[in-house]
This record gives structure tokens, sequence and C-alpha cells, in this order.
């Protein structure tokens, strides 16, 4: 089995504006901002440049054994936590073959955006992911996620894992947060901040204690530990002139979370805030540093999909 980081990218996800109005409201680091305008086509895009994109990382169904083309002839993707289909969007473009979408989220007028904009490719099933027992995974063939287990318990990762791993179905889950922000200019009370967003992110989001920064390693590990073939990859978000919208709402967000924590003093937390926000006048920037993992069964060629 391998679990390593970086030296084969997946250069995969995508637009920053779709994962922040994803996610669910608890999560501070993800602000919804559904109103805010649309960022340019390459925020964030860096490592996940399309012109490096191998889609041999990304087989969801062979149709002949030993091919490595992205192709899903007849087969199911499940997206967990969907959202408004932002992983649908993202992934797509990459897919040689129509594929049937099972969109999964708690949240009804998620869903019925997300097939507003996806429609005859896709069914909606609103389920508590807490749920996993009745997780419809019948004739599925790839399993997704996108900025969704960072709030999630590790209890509930081992057991997604053996639910897949009875499948032996693949899993990708992008954009789990590794704890690393790092702005531009600097400012006093950045390393502060980053540690007390961090307390914020391992707080009860809904599904136990969630594990935050630790959620990349801790599926890597276990997914690697059923024998599972990982691979790890940077996938950063890059925020930066041209989106101040977004990063206002990203350090508005980060404010309330350090806020909740208790662990700053208000005027120091106050004057980081307004330093934050003067400072995209002039060109601000920041990294929020993401890992995407890639988890697949020992046997990389597909089977077919189980239907029982």
């Amino acid at each position: 089995m391998r679990n390593h980081l970086g030296d084969e990218p997946l250069h995969l996800l995508a637009i920053l504006d779709d994962v922040f109005a994803d996610r669910v409201q608890q999560d501070h680091l993800r602000a919804r901002v559904d109103d805010l305008p649309q960022p340019a086509d390459d925020v964030g895009r860096g490592s996940r440049d399309r012109d490096r994109f191998d889609p041999g990382h990304l087989t969801i169904y062979p149709v002949q054994p030993g091919d490595d083309s992205v192709a899903c002839a007849g087969g199911v993707v499940v997206d967990l936590g969907c959202g408004t289909g932002a992983t649908f969007r993202a992934l797509s473009p990459w897919l040689l073959a129509p594929v049937r979408w099972r969109l999964i989220d708690n949240d009804r007028s998620l869903l019925d955006a997300a097939m507003v904009s996806i429609g005859a490719l896709a069914e909606a099933v609103q389920l508590d992911l807490a749920q996993l027992d009745e997780l419809p995974l019948r004739d599925a063939t790839f399993v997704t996620a996108s900025a969704l287990f960072d709030l999630c318990a590790a209890s509930f990762i081992e057991a997604l894992a053996d639910r897949l791993a009875e499948r032996r179905l693949d899993l990708y889950a992008a954009l789990n947060y590794d704890g690393t922000i790092i702005w531009s200019p600097l400012h006093e009370s950045d390393g502060a901040i980053v540690a007390l967003f961090n307390r914020h992110q391992r707080s009860d989001k809904g599904m136990g204690q969630a594990l935050g920064p630790e959620a990349g390693r801790a599926l890597a590990d276990t997914f690697a530990a059923l024998g599972y073939d990982v691979i790890r990859a940077d996938s950063a978000w890059q925020l930066s002139q041209g989106v101040e919208a977004l990063q206002i709402a990203f350090i508005e967000g980060v404010a309330r979370a350090v806020a909740e924590t208790g662990g700053m003093a208000a005027a120091e937390l106050r004057d980081w805030r307004t330093f934050r926000l003067a400072t995209l006048k002039t060109g601000a920037s920041c990294r929020v540093g993401h890992v995407d993992v890639l988890a697949r069964p020992p046997d990389a060629r597909r089977h077919e999909p189980q239907r029982h």
C-alpha cells in the first residue's frame, strides 16, 4: 500500500466560491457567501492547474482491464455532503463518459439547487450522514466528498472506510483543511489566531468531535490500514487580489471562530481583524492549506458494481 504526500499530485478541485457556498453553516472556515460576486476562474488554481492534471489518478471504472482513463460507463458516483454540486462541477470536465451522480446531503434546499444545475444526470438523496447504515451505495463505483471530513469525527471516518472497503469502493476526498494559514503582510497575532482557529475546528460540528486539521492524515491512515493504495497531495486555497469579497468572508469567519473560543482578548482580536481588512486595499494575500486524498482498493482494476 502507499501513503505518501505530493509526489503524485491530483490537481483536481476547482473554484473557491463553489466550496465556500456549499459548506454547512457551522463551519466558520468555509463561510457561506452565496451572494458574493463570482471570483475569477483561476482562484486557487495553483496546484490544480488543468494543464497538469493527470486523469489516470481518477480511474473510476475502466471498461477494459488496464484502461487508465477516467471513465464510468453506466457507473454511479456518490457525492457525500454535496451542497449545491461543487464536486460535480469540478470533476465533470474530466469524465470521458457520462455517469450518474447520487447526491447526498441533509439540506433539502441545497439538494434542490444542485438538481436544478445538474438535472437528469443526478438523483438527490436527503440523508443525515451520521446514518451511515442507510448510505445508498447500490451500484456505486466511486465515492467523493469536498471540504467535508475536517468537520467529522475519527469514528465517522473509520465507519465509512469499513463500509467502502466492504464494497471495494474508491474514495476521493478533496479539500481537507491541514491547519496552516499564511497571511501577507504578517501581523503579530497571526500565530495565536491560527492556533485558536484550529482549536475551534476541532470542536463538534454536529458529527462528534471534529478532526479539523488532522482529517487528511486520518483519512490516509485509516484507508491505508485497510489495505488501500493512498495518495495525498497539496490543494491549498490561494486568496489574493481580485477576490476581496471572499477574503472578507474568510477573515470574518476566522474572527468569529476565534471569538467563540474565548482564548483572545477582544481588543487584540479587534486589532487583528481591523488590520486584516485594511490590508486588502493594498494587495494582501492568504494561503489556506488543504490536502486531497485519493484512496483506492489494492486491486485497482475495477469490478462490476455490486447491486444489492
